[in-house]
């Protein structure tokens, strides 16, 4: 079995997956019991790869997510992307269309999936207004261009089909 990584997947997949793990190591910071920096820091033969192997697994549990997620939106009218259309069409419309739209708008919902709860967290959990600010603006940010890119992404798959 050939495994090819392409550099969309990484965008989309793994700077989202890495990023939960990441909130996580720094929210540990102060906590007195553990010190999970100090650890990774000691110890980075083993962690640097064992942080790359499960970024990309939550990456890709955030992907799937956003996936199951995709008949909702589907359900909207005029928002309904012609899935068909990464399948039947030549592959190099559909790395055009990857690289100009998809891998973003998959980036983008991937992050929001990630920064909307965190950004409620700290809301509720009284975090720093610096916190809240810099969890809660780049998650309406995502969110609303993700959504402005899969109403390009409609446009293009739907014209195809015709």
């Amino acid at each position: 079995m050939g495994l090819s990584l392409k550099p969309h997947q990484l965008v989309a997949h793994w700077i989202p997956g890495a990023f939960p793990l990441i909130l996580i190591i720094f929210s540990c910071l102060n906590n007195s019991e553990s010190d999970p920096v100090g650890w990774l820091i000691q110890h980075p033969v083993i962690s640097l790869p064992i942080f790359a192997i499960l970024a990309f697994v939550v990456g890709q549990v955030l992907d799937s997510f956003r996936d199951l997620c995709e008949w909702m939106l589907d359900l909207i009218p005029g928002y309904c992307v012609n899935w068909d259309f990464f399948v039947k069409n030549s592959s190099e419309e559909r790395e055009k269309l990857e690289a100009t739209h998809f891998t973003y708008y998959v980036f983008n919902m991937n992050l929001a999936i990630v920064l909307i709860p965190a950004s409620l967290l700290a809301i509720i959990i009284d975090g720093s207004i610096a916190v809240k600010i810099l969890l809660t603006v780049p998650a309406i940010i995502l969110t609303a261009d993700a959504l402005v890119l899969r109403k390009e992404i409609v446009k293009h798959t739907n014209h195809a089909k015709k």
